[in-house]
């Protein structure tokens, strides 16, 4: 009996000193290079795209669980990545954002949210702004478009530096329209 005794006084006091034994926690670290991308003023049937990457500069994986545009205006956002599962230290991966406004002057915004397996982070977010510009497309073929200043992009008779013409119309765009 004394034998058995002293085998679970041993047992419990190597239980113990499992317990006591220090872990070394694995840190947990990102870098994002954009946390907001701005585009500027893209012009009407043009599309600009912009990266930015994420890199795991912790000691221990990152799990991707999902990325995804959330608060998006209209479909003029894009995104596309190489769908990486997961990053272990040192490792990185990339997105491309591609902007096309639909309407001139209005101000797009949305946010690319990436959820993660970080405990402190699980969700990262990047903020994207733009917004639309004149057209460049010239849709009457008068050779000049909104962008350079044509005041009737549907009237091939009307764009700047035209000759006036007493028609009721601001044949040459400068803001004037001649009397009869």
């Amino acid at each position: 009996i004394e034998y058995r005794f002293y085998m679970g006084t041993s047992m419990i006091l190597f239980i113990l000193a499992l317990g006591c034994t220090e872990q070394k926690s694995l840190i947990e670290a990102y870098q994002l290079s954009n946390e907001r991308i701005e585009f500027d003023e893209v012009a009407l049937g043009t599309w600009v795209s912009k990266r930015f990457s994420l890199t795991n500069v912790g000691e221990s994986d990152i799990e991707i669980r999902s990325v995804s545009l959330i608060d998006a205006s209209d479909d003029v956002w894009e995104l596309v990545w190489g769908e990486v599962a997961g990053l272990s230290p040192g490792g990185m991966t990339e997105f491309d954002v591609t902007f096309t406004p639909l309407t001139p002057m209005e101000l797009y915004n949305s946010r690319i949210q990436i959820r993660t397996s970080m405990e402190s982070t699980p969700i990262l977010y990047v903020e994207l702004e733009g917004s639309g510009g004149l057209s460049i497309i010239d849709g009457d073929g008068d050779g000049f478009s909104p962008a350079d200043l044509d005041c009737n992009d549907n009237n091939p008779s009307i764009y700047p530096g035209a000759e006036e013409v007493c028609d009721g119309y601001d044949s040459d765009c400068d803001g004037i329209i001649p009397d009869e």
